[in-house]
Formats: C-alpha cells, structure tokens, sequence
C-alpha cells in the first residue's frame, strides 16, 4: 500500500494490497472471522435525526449532528451493496467497537483516499465531450468551489473528517471555511465570506436536497464551518 500523496488540494491513496477474500462472496459476514475482514470495513456519515431507529442497532460515534457509521461491501465490490455493521456481528466477531473504529477510520483513509479538487475542474471532466459556445469552466469572478470526496465518489462525504487536509485548503486560501452537505458522497468547501451565507444557504441545501437527491442520500439540511482556529467541524 502506498502513502498518500498531498500536494495543496489534491490527495489520493492508492490501494494495491491484495484482498483476503477478493473471490469469495461475502453472502453471511457473521459466519466469516473478523480478521478476514478487517480490511474490508470502511466508514461513512449519516444524519443522526434522519437515522435515529438504525442507530439504536448499529455501532456508531456521534459528530455534530452526524453520525458516524460502519460497513462493508458484499463481495468486495463497490458497485454492489453495502452491508452495515450490527452489534450483532460485533457480538458474533467477539471485536469491540474500538478496534472496529480504528480499523474501519484507517481503513477509509488508505484504502478509499480522499482528494479536494476545484468544481470548475470536476465539471470540465464531465463535459470535456460535449461542444458548447462558451467555456462553463473558466469564470474568473465565480466564487471558489471545491469538492471533497473519495475516489471512488461513493460515500465521500466522510472526508471532511480527514482534518489535515481540509486545513491544507484552508490555509492556502487563507480562510475559513464553509461546509455545503452536498450528499453522503461529497461534501463542497467554499471560503466564508465569499457569497451567500447563513439562512438564505440553508434554504437553498435544503431546496436541493428536496428536489435533487435521493432522501437516503442527504446528509444535511444546513452548512457546516471549519474555522481554521478550532481546525475541526463544527457547527
């Protein structure tokens, strides 16, 4: 496994190291040992409020209003569903929580990575095949957006906990930060003070988060801070 490369806003991990259970199906986690496993649990952020029935049976570690949750993918595979982690499977595992945090944290840090990237950038790479009469990614009075997620782009949003990085940007821009929830996937940074702000912001996540996403995909209805005092979220 290499280490993760930063360079101002960009950091990836790349994951080379070969998986236990890479051919197997994982049809019944309980029936297999958690050290088979291990490697395989990742970590992701839910709504506390919107989540609060699942919570009471699965292990979690609150953030804000967040909640911190854990899982797997059946068969390894991204593309197929995940499989939260129980008390249950914890009970069956005979694993604590806190080797289940360490490992699911480390886990999601090494193995998924995380990157923060320009907007304009994002959306150049998804129309760069598409002919238009003016350029949509080069627009010098735009406010300054950045996407933070993993690079798979599934369950991202849990990157805005990888502090170090989320300073990295802060510091560079000279600003604290605002946190746009934008879905469980990807989280938006933009520098405070640069646009709307407050309540009129909260609206319009709220707007999109009910016209645009999927309900199990909202993470939050408001934004968040990362001042680069406290150098963590917070409300």
């Amino acid at each position: 496994m290499k280490l993760c490369e930063m360079n101002y806003t960009v950091s990836t991990c790349v994951y080379e190291k070969e998986q236990s259970l890479e051919d197997q199906e994982i049809t019944d986690p309980m029936a297999v040992e958690y050290r088979k496993l291990q490697q395989l649990i990742f970590a992701k952020l839910v709504n506390t409020e919107k989540n609060k029935s699942l919570l009471e049976t699965i292990p979690h570690e609150p953030m804000l209003d967040l909640s911190l949750v854990f899982y797997m993918y059946r068969n390894n595979d991204p593309e197929q569903e995940e499989i939260l982690i129980t008390n249950e499977m914890l009970k069956q595992w005979k694993v604590d929580y806190f080797q289940l945090f360490e490992d699911a944290f480390s886990n999601t840090r090494q193995v998924m990575g995380a990157y923060i990237r320009p907007l304009r950038d994002m959306i150049g790479d998804m129309i760069k095949d598409i002919s238009f009469d003016v350029d949509l990614t080069e627009d010098q009075d735009a406010m300054p957006m950045y996407v933070l997620t993993n690079r798979w782009k599934r369950n991202g949003a849990v990157c805005i906990l990888f502090w170090d990085m989320v300073m990295e940007l802060a510091e560079k821009l000279e600003s604290d930060l605002l946190v746009i929830p934008s879905s469980i996937h990807e989280v938006i940074l933009i520098p405070e003070g640069q646009g709307v702000e407050g309540e009129e912001l909260n609206r319009l996540i709220r707007s999109v988060n009910e016209s645009e996403l999927n309900p199990k995909d909202v993470l939050s209805d408001h934004a968040y801070r990362f001042p680069r005092k406290e150098g963590h979220l917070v409300m």
